[in-house]
């Protein structure tokens, strides 16, 4: 997201659920999380441990806070959506690279996939083609 303040200034952060990681968090605290409304935080890319060193930067209640979907490098920061999917992709790309390029030696049968749908219970590859008998 990008937070504009009444001076003009912008900031960047994300939206958050609170708690977040719902997809591995318990049964019972996922039915008490209620409506998404009321429980969404947003993390700022500066500094800030409470509402005064908010203040102090100049963000107060009513500033507009625009949604930012594309991948975005600020301050320090790595911001997108689904970004453990695209970490995890790109591990494995990498991997396959070196392989590829002789940086590493394989001493057995290996095979890449990349899952799709797993949280929805979707499914990867069932087995490595070289282990079927």
């Amino acid at each position: 997201v990008r937070v504009r303040t009444r001076e003009g200034k912008v900031f960047t952060g994300c939206v958050c659920r609170t708690p977040n990681s719902v997809h591995v968090t318990e049964e019972e605290l996922r039915e008490e999380l209620g409506d998404f409304r009321s429980n969404v935080c947003v993390v700022l890319d500066e500094d800030v441990c409470s509402a005064e060193d908010t203040r102090a930067l100049g963000i107060e209640t009513g500033d507009v806070i625009a949604l930012f979907p594309r991948f975005e490098f600020s301050n320090g920061f790595i911001k997108s959506r689904f970004i453990d999917d695209k970490a995890c992709a790109a591990v494995l790309l990498d991997a396959m690279r070196a392989v590829k390029a002789g940086e590493y030696l394989i001493a057995a049968c290996a095979a890449a996939s990349l899952a799709i749908g797993t949280r929805y219970g979707g499914r990867s590859m069932p087995t490595l083609p070289c282990m079927r008998r």
